[in-house]
């Protein structure tokens, strides 16, 4: 009797041992499964010496129209053609469709984006978030080197190449 239950136990053991192995490196379908995640980027805001902001990032939402889905799944050309109007893309949809993926319209708001979008062709899109950076002219950079290099502030065009 112990001898049918360690060899029951051992058959089990190899059970649940094959099918971890087949979990891990043979996934279902045959095919490995890739799961991508866009983590935009943050560089945060440069300040001056009073604390005012001299460059920082600010979100812009774009809508990208998958083309080769909206193709598999026979989207409506007309909607298409609504939607690249209301978007004002120049384009006509044939041209539209020689892409993969389109980009159609951004904007600082995401509901500015959707009021431009069909609502049949929201399966087809993907809403992206992108970091633009902004920099304020007041600091351009002949002035900041300028006023690294000589220390009394004078434009980077009137300091000669001896003074390094």
């Amino acid at each position: 009797m112990e001898k049918r239950l360690a060899l029951l136990l051992a058959v089990f053991a190899l059970f649940l041992v094959v099918s971890f192995i087949n979990l891990f490196f043979f996934p279902l379908g045959g095919q490995k499964s890739h799961w991508y995640i866009s983590i935009p980027p943050k560089r945060g805001s440069i300040l001056d010496a009073k604390g005012r902001k001299i460059a920082y990032d600010f979100p812009v939402y774009v809508a990208y129209l998958d083309v080769d889905f909206f193709k598999r799944q026979l989207g409506d050309k007309s909607v298409l053609e609504r939607t690249l109007k209301a978007c004002g893309v120049e384009k006509n949809p044939e041209e539209v469709l020689k892409h993969r993926f389109y980009r159609l319209t951004e904007a600082e708001d995401k509901e500015n984006v959707l009021k431009r979008l069909d609502p049949a062709i929201l399966p087809f899109v993907s809403l992206e978030i992108e970091y633009r950076r902004e920099k304020l002219q007041d600091y351009s950079t002949g002035v900041l080197i300028g006023t690294v290099l000589n220390g009394r502030g004078k434009a980077a065009s009137k300091v000669s190449s001896t003074t390094f």
